[in-house]
């Protein structure tokens, strides 16, 4: 998800037109046992309403729609891809490379694995998951969200008026 939404708000910001400088969106580990998903978008000045409704407008696009068969296999072969090079360069890790996993294997109860085997994990699921699967999924996932929009930034162009941000 996160590698399709980059991919649709990077097309977005191609033209001169678009609110926003950069956006991003994706799912994301909460705690041990909630997950939701997490966005921004850094708004041009001025923009910041703008922004915000063409970020939730993507999203909902995304979600209304789907991702096509194209999106996922792009994002298939880039996480690989990236998996890949982690194998690749396993031999040269230094002790910081392994802090964060560790930490997270330790405070929130998740697998440390080797990069050969999150590579072969991502592999088998890559191969069984569908674009058709991936969607109804997603699908899903939001009919069970509740969503919370936290407005951070700076006040440089007052406050933020209600209708700025509609039901999306």
């Amino acid at each position: 998800l996160s590698y399709v939404s980059s991919e649709r708000f990077h097309n977005k910001t191609m033209h001169p037109n678009c609110p926003f400088i950069s956006a991003s969106f994706g799912k994301t580990q909460i705690c041990a046992s909630c997950e939701g998903f997490l966005g921004y978008v850094k708004c041009k000045n001025g923009k910041t309403g703008k922004s915000l409704k063409s970020f939730m407008g993507t999203i909902q696009e995304i979600v209304d729609g789907g991702i096509s068969e194209s999106e996922m296999k792009r994002a298939k072969s880039a996480i690989l891809k990236s998996l890949r090079n982690d194998v690749e360069s396993a031999g040269t890790r230094e002790n910081s490379d392994f802090i964060g996993p560790l930490i997270e294997h330790f405070f929130e109860g998740f697998p440390y694995m080797t990069p050969k085997t999150e590579y072969a994990i991502a592999d088998s699921l890559c191969r069984e998951l569908t674009v058709e699967d991936f969607n109804t999924q997603l699908s899903l996932s939001f009919k069970q969200t509740v969503p919370v929009i936290v407005f951070t930034g700076m006040k440089t162009e007052g406050y933020l008026k209600s209708e700025t941000i509609e039901r999306w």
